[in-house]
């Protein structure tokens, strides 16, 4: 009777480990598809930071040329009034 138990607790003990082991693995799976997804994602967020400096140097030039152009537009404008002035004296 006592050899009955001792085979009865060893059978639930290892249907106990090999269900351990199956949960391990699958544990281990699910965990290196994690750490394949972060990757992926810190990937993703150095491509979008490259971006972004790339627009934000584009931003800085077109603003240059912004300046630029309104001074442009500016000294023409005094160009085109000093004409007219002088064409019609007032």
């Amino acid at each position: 009777m006592l050899t009955r138990s001792v085979i009865n607790i060893q059978d639930c003990v290892f249907s106990l480990l090999q269900k351990l082991k199956s949960d391990t693995g699958i544990l281990k799976k699910k965990f290196s598809s994690l750490q394949k997804e972060m990757e992926d994602q810190r990937e993703s967020v150095r491509k979008q930071q490259a971006e972004v400096t790339k627009l934000n140097a584009v931003i800085r030039d077109m603003e240059k040329d912004i300046v630029v152009l309104k001074k442009e537009i500016a000294e023409r404008d005094d160009t085109i009034q000093d004409k007219v002035c002088a064409i019609c004296p007032q």
